[in-house]
């Protein structure tokens, strides 16, 4: 599973274009990296990070095989980061006094990144709308689609920029142009897919209960996107206090390339992550918390081991990687030097995003978010600002601070995950799921009470909300045995589990994400640890 999320995540990151940037010019380059740096911050964190909470409730209400959830979840998600977006947009319009003011940024280098990032706006929208329907599917195993849009943004991205760049003389600006077009496309590709692959049939149409039970998506929601923005904005953070340095052109510079590089060996095992959340989400919503807990451990010694390999290559041809990126000698130099400080970084880092991916899928974003705010915004960004500034090691020291923070989050995580009491989070989960469906019955009862035709039963719905009030575990239970037939098992049974039939006007595709186009469950009896 976590093939397919790796090459997505390799394919779609940004350096294509900050190579091609790269070629205009350092001042060129450093505008491009200080715009990225102002969209990340401002605007595409708070929308992956409000959008990652599908994988939380799509991933656990598919294991409970409560079905119709899954597409209610979807379009609530959608809706949120939608809103979410004009937040940031507001904000862009006086991007270059923020800028100035704000980031004390050189006046040399605003006016062209203010420029670039008010472009992105449609962009960012696009983002709001795709991100939500890649978890929808990854939460379900569906993972091929994803592969398929990473290569078509990724040869439209190179494709755009040279035309845009190069061949219509935008410079700068046409790779702004080309960025928002490459997502503009990725965001009908997945529309198509939503619409016509048989994967995507726990959908059940637009429903208004969308816009209820938002206060119940938000509880994980906003410390899912608090976690993702204070992990995000720290190595931002850092930008911009390379940009405050002596020779920022050439500092700037060089933190953008080692970023760029930095965020390509993780996105190596980003798609780790993205699996262990979809399996530890699927396991605990089946109510199987000791499959959960074996799938997190397999996930985190692949996410350890997996850069190993990558990382010495990188060490050995270092310099000729970053000439393909830059022609200037002294930034070449400055992220050389970089490398052997960024590539250990990276094996913390590794271990974090699988963590992340595990806590996503147990919905315990609240401890990313501590985690987060205690090692880099307590440690790891004041003693960024004391090497750079005060003991003038430049980007050298703004590494070395980030380094030290990432295996302090390593190492908390680590040991927090292999304490959980997966029982309790299963229980938690099957909790989760049945008071979501409670919501629904309710809000359908009253619809179709306002509508005049017949509702559910009262009682239906009072039994309903009282199993997710009071007596979540049982309810829980009683969706796994959904699940499991009439064999009767406890719900925390580590056996296989036959799949379930599809629900009236659901059409569910054969495979569920497996490669032989048969449900395949993570483990069997003799796994059981």
């Amino acid at each position: 599973m976590s093939w397919p999320y790796r090459t997505t995540r390799t394919a779609c990151i940004a350096h294509l274009s900050v190579r091609q940037v790269g070629h205009l010019g350092r001042l060129e380059l450093s505008a491009v990296t200080l715009a990225r740096s102002m969209f990340h911050i401002t605007g595409l964190s708070l929308v992956v990070g409000m959008g990652s909470a599908v994988e939380t409730f799509c991933g656990q209400a598919f294991g409970a095989a409560h079905y119709p959830l899954l597409g209610l979840v979807l379009q609530r998600a959608a809706l949120i980061c939608l809103l979410t977006c004009a937040l940031p947009l507001a904000l862009w319009v006086r991007a270059d006094w923020v800028m100035i003011t704000v980031m004390r940024q050189h006046t040399e280098v605003v006016p062209l990144a203010a420029g670039y990032v008010r472009m992105l706006w449609p962009a960012l929208c696009c983002w709001a709308v795709s991100g939500c329907i890649k978890n929808y599917l990854s939460s379900q195993g569906v993972v091929a689609p994803l592969t398929m849009v990473s290569c078509i943004y990724t040869a439209s991205t190179a494709l755009l920029n040279h035309v845009f760049m190069f061949q219509f003389g935008l410079g700068m600006l046409g790779a702004a142009v080309a960025y928002n077009l490459s997502l503009l496309v990725v965001a009908m590709v997945w529309l198509h897919v939503f619409r016509q692959a048989p994967e995507c049939r726990t959908w059940g149409g637009f429903r208004k209960q969308a816009f209820q039970g938002w206060g119940e998506y938000m509880r994980i929601a906003l410390p899912s996107a608090a976690a993702i923005c204070l992990d995000w904005w720290v190595y931002e953070a850092a930008v911009i206090i390379a940009g405050a340095l002596p020779d920022a052109k050439v500092q700037l510079g060089a933190m953008g390339l080692a970023f760029d590089t930095h965020a390509l060996l993780f996105m190596l095992v980003a798609g780790f992550s993205s699996a262990a959340a979809t399996r530890v989400s699927n396991e605990l919503g089946a109510g199987r918390g000791r499959h959960a807990r074996f799938a997190a451990v397999v996930a985190l010694a692949l996410g350890l081991c997996a850069p190993l390999g990558v990382s010495g290559g990188l060490l050995s041809g270092a310099r000729r990687w970053v000439e393909l990126f830059t022609q200037d000698v002294n930034i070449t130099n400055l992220v050389v030097s970089l490398m052997p400080v960024l590539t250990v970084s990276n094996l913390a880092d590794s271990l974090v995003a699988v963590g992340g991916g595990v806590l996503r899928g147990s919905g315990r974003q609240e401890l990313a978010f501590k985690v987060n705010l205690a090692a880099y915004w307590f440690l790891g960004l004041p003693l960024a600002a004391y090497l750079a500034l005060r003991q003038h090691k430049g980007a050298m020291g703004l590494w070395l601070a980030m380094g030290l923070a990432s295996g302090l989050q390593a190492f908390i995580l680590l040991g927090s995950i292999l304490r959980f009491d997966w029982s309790e989070e299963a229980r938690k989960a099957l909790r989760r799921v049945a008071a979501s469906e409670a919501g629904l019955l309710a809000a359908t009862a009253a619809t179709a009470a306002a509508a005049g035709a017949a509702p559910a039963g009262p009682e239906d719905v009072a039994a309903a909300a009282a199993a997710a009030a009071e007596h979540g575990d049982s309810a829980g239970a009683a969706s796994v045995q959904r699940r499991r037939g009439s064999l009767g098992l406890p719900m925390d049974a580590d056996v296989e589990v036959p799949p379930p039939p599809p629900p009236p006007h659901v059409v569910l595709h054969a495979g569920l994400g497996s490669r032989h186009g048969v449900h395949d469950p993570l483990l069997t009896e003799e796994h059981t640890i």
